[in-house]
């Protein structure tokens, strides 16, 4: 049985090495895949027979664009799947506007390896 599976949207090495750690750590009965691109973790997901269990975004969609991805994921085949979205302040003030176009929730991108730890035990609840 093979493991379910994030599929993390970022394009920052470090916090692939990071969330790579904390999900080694935390979570080792899942696995991490990162995605530099949005339309490159479509074209993967659809070629697999299990899609994604959860969806972190994080940091690569071009500011102004994040509305736009969310719609388009929620008219994929895994429209269902949870959404969590990572960021700062701007993330936050436009939560409900996130969770309106299917978000499932919008958290501060931890700044230390403690709030990694809470973070992914938070998450873990939304695993399909």
């Amino acid at each position: 049985m093979s493991k379910k599976w994030i599929a993390l949207l970022d394009g920052d090495e470090e916090d692939l090495f990071i969330w790579n750690t904390g999900i080694n750590w935390f979570a080792n009965e899942l696995e991490l895949k990162s995605f530099i691109d949005p339309n490159e973790f479509l074209v993967f997901a659809r070629q697999l027979a299990n899609g994604p269990s959860l969806i972190i975004i994080d940091g690569i969609i071009p500011r102004g664009d994040e509305l736009y991805w969310l719609s388009k994921i929620k008219t994929t085949p895994f429209q269902t799947v949870p959404i969590i979205m990572l960021g700062g302040d701007e993330i936050m003030l436009n939560k409900e506007q996130f969770t309106r176009a299917g978000a499932t929730d919008c958290v501060y991108k931890p700044s230390s390896f403690k709030e990694l730890q809470n973070l992914i035990m938070y998450i873990k609840q939304y695993v399909v």
